[in-house]
């Protein structure tokens, strides 16, 4: 008799530790779903992306060499539509795409700006103009311009520079232009010495190349 109490005992403690522990677990789990909103929630930028039509206003002048033109007559300008095509979907379904290419943060990374940020964060950080379906965008490769935008601001490079102004560069444009990309070519490019690379930052610059003109 006694021995059948302490069995019991043992299986009641026991049974009673488990209950604890999936409690324990529950508590957690519960926690963990209430706050993955915020967990999740992807690093905001530092400032606000204003859009390409707040940059056009003063960029689109000969004066400042027609910069929004040559954006919209270029690739980048198209990145985000290009993942619609019939051509990107197929890529999608290669590679096993959950989702279609405008969808699929796989693509997305590399094709629009501000796509990751949860709604709230878009509220704070997407200003009115701006339009994620305008793709690799002045912003893009520039930064956020909510503090530089002003003339005031945008007639200094340092001061554009310290408030949150980006400055182009190779490393930058490596960041999409890599082996990560599902249509990345080896032999795409050929250098100025005749080598066959992926990716020639000179040669694709020449593409893209938006400066202002010497001045008189």
């Amino acid at each position: 008799m006694r021995d059948w109490e302490e069995l019991m005992t043992g299986r009641l403690t026991w049974q009673l530790t488990l209950t604890g522990l999936a409690l324990a677990l529950l508590a957690i789990s519960t926690a963990a779903v209430s706050r993955g909103g915020e967990e999740n929630a992807p690093e905001p930028p530092k400032y606000a992306y204003v859009g390409v039509d707040t940059c056009k206003m003063c960029h689109r002048s000969k004066k400042q060499g027609e910069q929004y033109t040559k954006w919209k007559n270029a690739g980048h300008s198209k990145a985000y539509e290009t993942l619609k095509s019939d051509e990107a979907k197929k890529v999608a379904e290669k590679v096993g795409l959950a989702k279609a290419p405008h969808e699929s943060a796989e693509c997305l990374r590399c094709h629009a700006t501000g796509w990751n940020l949860t709604e709230e964060q878009k509220k704070k950080y997407l200003k009115r103009r701006f339009d994620i379906e305008d793709g690799v965008q002045c912003e893009t490769c520039h930064g956020p311009g909510e503090k530089y935008k002003s003339l005031s601001i945008m007639k200094s490079r340092e001061k554009s520079v310290a408030n949150g102004l980006l400055l182009q560069d190779e490393k930058l444009c490596r960041t999409c232009h890599n082996e990560q990309s599902p249509t990345w070519d080896p032999n795409r490019y050929t250098t100025k010495d005749g080598k066959k690379v992926g990716f020639d930052y000179e040669t694709a610059w020449k593409k893209i190349a938006h400066p202002v003109p010497d001045k008189d």
